[in-house]
């Protein structure tokens, strides 16, 4: 009647559980429609044909590995716990987001595999863009995104952080020749001269766009290496820019500023950077940059040599029914005149005004003129800098708005007892408003239709329990939407 213990030992041949796909079409697919709980697993896309992560649900690993010479590609949004191995083929991102929650540098690991954030169509790479989310935290290894354009070209991403916390979302794509095809709806234009004049034609920039959005501290630095295909700079075949095809022009990085929807102005953000033209591609350097949240879209632009003015300041003043143009120089070398001249539309300019320089000085000299005649809505202004050898530089724009019609939002604040969002707007009719708010990566987080409202100045409370962060909120009627970024 005696029943002797038992001791089970089971031996595991794996420290963690494999799930490997290798076979062929549907079971190569990884479909998750419900809830995959990852643990301690490892999971192994190893087809022989291309294999798609997809379902109605976002899938967390792990770790995964993509060893695949025909690629694995993202329909649905991807998490990684731990580790990601790019060892085969490449990860195609597919205008979906993959967040990497380790932040220490294995949590992505490179042997032989690639990240691809280009669409294979470039007219496809579209809202909300293909993203990494790398969750760094304060950790300063230097990370490498080992990026591949759509046609295998090698075009990877330096990021260093330096000092702060980092949440950083990537992305990057090749545009049109004539840069078209822009980053909306955050980026509204690519002006700018073209090495003749200054149109809308993309000539003077890399046909690539990228996102660094560091969405956890805007106090944070970093260095970063922005990489584009020269080719050698063959016509049709490289992404250089359509004015500097042999790559000899300086290159630069320049942001667009989300507050102020615009890039930003000559000369740019911050001095250190440097470019380096390749015989596969060229690379602009930045160092020790900060303010991530509030510029999120770079492009990299051609810098002319400049000329001899050290500019300060150049502003736009309403009085009533004209406009103040103001600027300030701290040195000059042989200037001959400035001319300022007015735009609508960055086609046509008008010409507003001529002022004789100070020739050669090292002292501060002020300058202003007036535009007499503004037109209703919003108009840009231009300074011209001419040198008395003939050599010309340009600075802005700036703006001045005349309306009587006004729809814009004036505030979004949160309250700091109720952690809600109040926003204060001026309204021109009395059409109901909807409003949406989106977190940085285009996602609804909030939103209410057909809000009444009446001309002048409306306030809509809004509760939501967000995340820190940025976001975005957007009010429109039938007409026009007008948005504002604010933190949380």
């Amino acid at each position: 009647n005696l029943r002797p213990n038992l001791t089970f030992s089971i031996k595991r041949p794996y420290i963690k559980f494999p799930i490997t796909l290798n076979g062929a079409a549907p079971s190569v697919h990884w479909v998750n429609n419900g809830l995959f709980t990852p643990a301690d697993s490892k999971v192994f896309f190893e087809g022989s044909a291309n294999q798609r992560i997809e379902g109605t649900a976002t899938t967390t690993f792990h770790e995964a590995r993509i060893n695949n010479g025909a690629h694995v590609t993202m329909l649905a949004d991807v998490i990684v716990q731990d580790t990601l191995e790019l060892t085969n083929g490449r990860l195609k991102l597919n205008n979906r987001l993959l967040t990497l929650q380790n932040p220490l540098i294995t949590g992505l690991q490179i042997a032989g595999g690639f990240l691809q954030s280009d669409n294979d169509i470039v007219g496809n790479n579209i809202a909300p863009y293909s993203r990494v989310q790398w969750l760094m935290g304060a950790a300063t290894d230097q990370r490498t995104l080992p990026y591949v354009s759509a046609n295998g070209q090698y075009l990877p991403l330096i990021y260093k952080p330096n000092t702060g916390t980092h949440d950083v979302t990537f992305s990057t794509y090749r545009t049109n020749p004539d840069n078209t095809n822009i980053p909306s709806p955050v980026v509204t234009n690519i002006f700018g001269f073209n090495g003749a004049s200054w149109s809308s034609d993309g000539a003077g920039l890399a046909d690539r766009f990228y996102m660094v959005d560091n969405t956890l501290n805007p106090t944070a630095t970093a260095d970063v290496t922005f990489r584009y295909w020269s080719n050698g700079g063959t016509a049709g075949a490289t992404e250089r820019a359509a004015n500097n095809l042999a790559g000899t022009n300086i290159m630069r990085a320049q942001r667009w500023l989300n507050d102020s929807t615009k890039w930003e102005e000559f000369p740019f953000f911050h001095p250190t950077q440097a470019y380096t033209a390749g015989a596969l591609f060229d690379q602009v350097s930045v160092t020790n940059f900060s303010g991530a949240p509030l510029a999120s879209w770079w492009v990299i632009t051609g810098q002319s040599n400049p000329l001899p003015v050290t500019l300060l300041d150049f502003v736009a003043e309403t009085h009533k029914d004209k406009v103040k143009l103001k600027w300030s120089t701290s040195a000059e070398l042989n200037a001959s005149h400035y001319i300022v001249e007015r735009t609508t539309d960055n086609e046509e300019f008008s010409f507003i005004g001529q002022v004789p320089a100070n020739g050669t000085t090292s002292s501060r000299t002020d300058y202003h003129t007036w535009d007499l005649n503004p037109v209703q809505g919003i108009q840009y202004y231009y300074l011209r800098q001419y040198d008395r050898d003939g050599k010309m530089e340009t600075y802005g724009p700036v703006s001045a708005k005349f309306t009587t019609d006004v729809f814009d939002i004036v505030t979004a604040t949160v309250s700091s007892s109720e952690m809600g969002l109040t926003v204060v707007f001026n309204y021109n009719t009395d059409e109901p408003v909807s409003y949406r708010v989106l977190d940085m990566t285009g996602r609804v987080v909030a939103s209410k239709n057909r809000i009444a409202a009446t001309p002048g100045l409306n306030v809509i409370d809004i509760d939501a329990k967000l995340a820190q962060g940025a976001y975005q909120i957007s009010i429109m009627n039938s007409e026009k939407t007008v948005s504002r970024k604010f933190f949380y």
